[in-house]
């Protein structure tokens, strides 16, 4: 983790603050975060049951339900850290940028390579399909970028279809919301919150 954290830039941006940039503290105070968390809690429930279902050609046979079952708190659990250690949820979704989704394809293939790391350790792999793994790993990046990128254009974008209805959907916040505040400091920090 502490390679990963160097590599994609995870560790503080600056060195006289103890605060994490995985999940920044004032994300915790903030309800948005939690959405955000279940949001992709339930994507990640989803990919994985979708996975079954494109595996055995849209019918998925009554002795895989327990499997499945035992296995999505693996599954969640695993791609959930990696999404917090690859600092995926250190903003909001609406100010999501390329690199966040290259962030997003590395969360998900470390996570996905962890899975099968574990079920290989735990169960052996028997009576698991190897294929269900693949395909959850796809449809996850699918998933995941997709609401991104969909609420990311629902925010930014005047010609976006349906535009108007921003301000009905209170999970993320209507446009005049918040105070006034400034901003001392100069550099990518600065900038971010700026944009926040």
């Amino acid at each position: 983790s502490a390679w990963i954290s160097q590599k994609y830039g995870l560790t503080n941006i600056n060195t006289r603050t103890n605060t994490s940039t995985m999940i920044p503290k004032i994300q915790l105070f903030n309800k948005h975060f939690y959405f955000m968390l279940f949001a992709d809690l339930l994507i990640f429930c989803l990919s994985f049951v979708l996975s079954y279902w494109f595996r055995f050609d849209f019918s998925i046979p009554s002795e895989y339900f327990t499997q499945i079952c035992k296995t999505i708190p693996i599954v969640c659990g695993v791609k959930l850290f990696f999404f917090c250690l690859f600092g995926l949820y250190r903003g909001m979704w609406r100010y999501t940028s390329v690199s966040d989704f290259w962030r997003l394809l590395h969360a998900v293939i470390f996570s996905e390579i962890t899975i099968i790391a574990l079920i290989a350790f735990l169960y052996h792999f028997h009576g698991y399909p190897r294929s269900v793994f693949l395909l959850d790993g796809l449809i996850a990046i699918v998933l995941t970028g997709g609401m991104r990128l969909f609420i990311r254009s629902f925010y930014s974008s005047q010609d976006f279809p349906f535009a108007w209805t921003r301000s009905f959907f209170l999970p993320f916040g209507g446009e005049n919301q918040g105070k006034p505040v400034i901003i001392v400091g100069a550099g990518d920090a600065g900038e971010k919150g700026a944009r926040e």
